[in-house]
């Protein structure tokens, strides 16, 4: 799908935040019409990927530190409410894959590139909302998962924050098997926030999930 391929390019970096799109250049790069280029673009619009500039044409979309921690409040927010279910489903089957996923995840920060990153804590996360009941609430959240670009996320990267993530997910493991819904809520609002902002925010009274999950 052409919106998709779109998309990958600009998760990717290949379309960097800032560029301009050029009509002509994606119909000769994608290898399609002038319209189904439009109809994209105007998806893509909808969706904030990208901007339309009236009387300048598309851009792909910038991401200002206010709006990288706009999404990740957000994102915070979702992923924090599923806990409720999910600590109540959670079967030990589960949370052997979990286990599984977290190493992947850790080799992956060792010695694994960008996408492979990326891609291992996806897994993690799915695995862990597949124990969540309210499959509206997962697929809202998992859509958040997305609105940073690959590019975007690989800028806030340093050695010794990808540890850190990596051992937040075992931490969070242990705290689903212990059923302890406060730790788990803490951990998981520490976990996002602190991969995309400073880790400041994340860690202050103001920014942490109450005990009932966030309003």
């Amino acid at each position: 799908m052409l919106v998709a391929q779109i998309e990958r390019d600009i998760s990717s970096g290949e379309l960097h935040p800032g560029g301009w799109l050029k009509q002509n250049e994606l119909q000769e790069k994608y290898n399609t019409t002038r319209l189904a280029i439009r109809q994209a673009l105007d998806h893509l619009t909808v969706s904030g990927s990208i901007v339309h500039r009236p009387n300048r044409g598309y851009q792909v979309q910038v991401y200002d530190e206010k709006r990288i921690r706009d999404i990740s409040l957000v994102r915070a927010a979702l992923e924090v409410a599923t806990l409720d279910d999910i600590i109540r489903n959670i079967t030990d089957e589960s949370m052997e894959r979990l286990k599984v996923l977290a190493e992947e995840f850790r080799v992956a920060t060792v010695q694994g590139t960008a996408s492979d990153r990326i891609e291992a804590n996806s897994r993690y996360h799915a695995e862990l909302m597949s124990n969540c009941d309210n499959t509206e609430l997962v697929e809202l959240a998992l859509s958040y998962r997305s609105k940073l670009p690959t590019s975007v996320q690989e800028k806030k990267n340093t050695p010794l924050l990808m540890a850190k993530s990596a051992d937040e997910h075992f931490k969070l493991i242990d705290s689903l098997k212990a059923r302890n819904l406060d730790e788990a809520k803490r951990l998981l609002w520490v976990h996002i926030m602190g991969f995309y902002t400073d880790g400041d925010e994340a860690s202050s009274e103001q920014a942490k999930p109450k005990s009932a999950g966030p309003g």
